[in-house]
């Protein structure tokens, strides 16, 4: 009996060593609920050592999946040699915006995916059919009103989570022609804020399309969503754990936290878990601290 073809889909991701584990957890999560899949993915091993390779191969091939490697272009490399980085926003997270130009011709889309992400579903939806315009699929941002007015765009999508039609794109830009217009926006400092995030939302200007908050759902938003729709929690098909509060700190208590440790625990040592646990009552009073300035903000801001 010929055994059932799987489903093949390409996806990325962008890390160093330092996000080893992180992104681990994230290969993880995306293959255990997406069984039938096979995933490709493409990364870059400019700034991965051979453990890791290692590591992330193996990974994959526990779930019938493949690593490609990539170098980052030369010329890109000097390019974003100087580009702005945040405490939890490393220089490797530059490396997808060459993704197009070092990944085959045969690849038509692919999925990016952030590391500090955790997969609770099908991601299927994302590989689907969109408008012939549309070069780029995600999430609108949190702040997405701020932002897309601060950078005069439409549209602000978090880069988190993005679906790249990888033809339209080359068509849209040459190698060349990206790098050079990644050089002018780099040269207008209130243009790259938020680093390649708002790169990306000024590069595909009117060919971004947005799909629901389920599919990228940025857990700064918790209070608001979480707590007043448990319905809502159940769906999230995608959790992003955006600014600094990262799930894998040992003071991190907020939503999903015993969900991604199921994934932590087999990276940490018994001495490292039992840290992970007695670490949550100073996420107790680091919660109530962050709520204290959000309230003494909001005063602030309705005198």
């Amino acid at each position: 009996m010929e055994r059932e073809k799987t489903m093949e889909r390409h996806i990325s991701f962008c890390c160093d060593d330092n996000y080893l584990i992180p992104a681990c957890i994230m290969l993880e999560s995306l293959m255990k609920n997406n069984q039938g899949v096979r995933f490709i993915a493409h990364t870059f091993s400019d700034d991965l050592s051979e453990d890791s390779i290692r590591k992330f191969e193996s990974i994959l091939r526990s779930g019938d999946c493949e690593l490609v490697l990539h170098e980052l272009p030369e010329n890109a490399r000097e390019l974003i040699s100087n580009a702005p980085t945040l405490a939890h926003i490393s220089i490797a997270t530059y490396y997808r915006l060459f993704l197009p130009y070092v990944i085959d011709d045969s690849v038509d889309m692919i999925l990016y995916l952030d590391c500090d992400i955790m997969i609770r579903g099908s991601v299927e939806t994302l590989f689907g059919a969109k408008d012939p315009n549309t070069l780029i699929v995600g999430v609108s941002d949190i702040n997405e009103e701020d932002h897309a007015n601060r950078i005069g765009v439409d549209k602000y999508v978090n880069t988190g989570v993005l679906t790249l039609d990888l033809p339209g794109i080359r068509k849209m830009y040459t190698a060349e022609s990206m790098l050079e217009e990644i050089s002018i926006i780099m040269g207008q400092p209130e243009n790259i804020v938020l680093g390649d995030q708002d790169i990306i939302n000024l590069l595909f200007k009117g060919h971004i399309e947005e799909v629901p908050i389920i599919y990228n759902f940025q857990l700064l938003i918790h209070k608001k969503y979480c707590m007043k729709n448990p319905a809502l929690m159940r769906r999230i098909v995608i959790a992003h754990f955006i600014t600094g509060d990262k799930p894998w700190n040992n003071d991190y208590l907020i939503v999903f936290a015993r969900e991604y440790y199921s994934y932590l625990r087999k990276y940490l040592t018994p001495w490292q878990r039992t840290a992970w646990w007695l670490g949550k009552p100073k996420g107790v009073v680091n919660m109530f601290e962050r709520h204290k300035k959000w309230v003494d903000l909001q005063k602030a801001e309705a005198k």
